[in-house]
């Protein structure tokens, strides 16, 4: 019995001709199934985590700038008296617990959006700060 070549040869054909459609034997050939996984007792992979509110960061930054504009109110209240850089450096305590919520899955995204909140706010700051610098260099009139 002849074959068409693109056919796999038959078993009464082994070994195949050489060529380009030639094929190597089947590592199972003879036996009805492939030997079990070493891993047959694993666990299931768990499913992936469905989409996560944005809620407890937007906490974090409504937090982190509630921090700031008390800091801010604190050492406009204590004015330039011997207390004012223990207040002035509150305002960098909120960073630091931001930092440290990191660390705990149940307040990670708080933290997160504490440090967020804390950044944008730093932006903020350094671009009024350059926008009132070019003002003042550019003189009256």
């Amino acid at each position: 019995m002849t074959n068409p070549p693109h056919d796999p040869p038959g078993p009464e054909e082994w070994p195949p001709p050489d060529g380009p459609d030639a094929q190597p034997p089947s590592p199972w050939a003879g036996q009805s199934a492939a030997p079990p996984s070493p891993w047959v007792g694993a666990p299931p992979l768990a499913p992936a985590p469905g989409p996560q509110s944005k809620k407890p960061i937007v906490i974090g930054i409504l937090i982190s700038f509630a921090s700031l504009v008390v800091s801010s109110l604190a050492t406009r209240l204590v004015g330039s008296s011997d207390v004012f850089g223990a207040v002035a450096s509150l305002a960098w305590i909120t960073p630091l617990v931001g930092l440290g919520m990191l660390f705990h899955p149940r307040t990670r995204r708080i933290g997160l959006g504490v440090l967020l909140g804390f950044g944008i706010m730093l932006v903020i700051g350094f671009a009024a700060c350059v926008a009132l610098i070019a003002l003042y260099a550019s003189g009256p009139g």
